[in-house]
């Protein structure tokens, strides 16, 4: 099956989000005229919900919700732009790029099944009928 579009996470996978979420968290507390804490506390704002950890900070639910919106009106406009390329992100997507087409303009597949692999027929069968002969297979080689 041949695919054309790759989709891949951004925040931690390609980009380092750091200075654009931490700066949304700033501005946010900026604003809401809070002390803001130091930088290198609000690492814990990359990956939960905003909400939880304003919450989790002590804030109110309105004031946090709140300091969401202050959040998403700063990210929207410019933390976006402040994230940053990990390193060796360009170079692994020429090459799966190019891998892509090595693949896909091969005459022969130089794929081969591994020694112990198990082949099973799925042709013609739904995806139920097919996931309950896989189990069965499995079922029976375990056994």
């Amino acid at each position: 099956m041949a695919f054309s579009t790759v989709l891949l996470d951004l925040d931690g996978t390609i980009t380092n989000p750091y200075m654009g979420i931490t700066n949304g968290v700033m501005y946010a507390y900026d604003h809401l005229g809070l002390e803001v804490p130091p930088r290198e506390s609000l690492r814990s704002f990359i990956g939960p919900p905003l909400i939880v950890e304003f919450t989790r900070r002590g804030m109110p639910e309105e004031q946090a919700q709140e300091a969401v919106r202050l959040y998403r009106e700063y990210y929207g406009e410019t933390g976006l732009f402040e994230n940053e390329l990990i390193p060796g992100t360009v170079e692994v997507l020429t090459e799966l790029k190019q891998r892509d087409y090595d693949d896909s303009h091969r005459a022969v597949a130089p794929l081969v099944p591994a020694e112990d692999a198990i082949m099973v027929d799925s042709t013609g069968l739904t995806r139920e009928q097919a996931f309950q002969r896989l189990l069965r297979t499995v079922q029976d080689k375990i056994s």
